[in-house]
């Protein structure tokens, strides 16, 4: 097989569908998330745990001590920024009850469109 389609289509799927699958069934059914900022926490702390295992391993494979210094910037960087993002995500649809995830609806009419974007009256009790 080519080898940019091992790196960025085989090996990056199978490493960012495990990242979700840990992440999600942290953010999706843990009580204690109230918050996106929490799926951001829970989504670099899981980017980070992976980046560490990921970096010790290629370091004992390789055995080149220097090669820890180099994806300490790119690598573990990278799993931070892309979790922490698949966690503010996950907990925007836990939050607003999955719509997040689902596409917008446009307006039908005028009319709808500027009732939704009118302050709505409070209630007097």
């Amino acid at each position: 097989a080519l080898p940019w389609l091992d790196a960025f289509v085989v090996t990056a799927a199978t490493e960012e569908s495990l990242k979700l699958a840990a992440l999600g069934l942290g953010v999706l059914w843990h009580h204690e998330v109230d918050e996106p900022m929490d799926g951001i926490v829970y989504g670099g702390a899981t980017g980070l745990g992976f980046a560490t295992v990921e970096n010790v391993v290629y370091v004992l494979a390789v055995e080149e001590p220097s090669l820890a210094l180099f994806r300490g910037f790119t690598a573990t960087l990278g799993h931070l920024a892309f979790t922490g993002s698949m966690g503010f995500l996950l907990g925007m649809a836990r939050l607003r009850r999955r719509k997040a995830l689902r596409a917008p609806r446009p307006a039908t009419s005028p009319r709808r469109a500027t009732r939704s974007a009118r302050p709505r009256p409070r209630s007097t009790r």
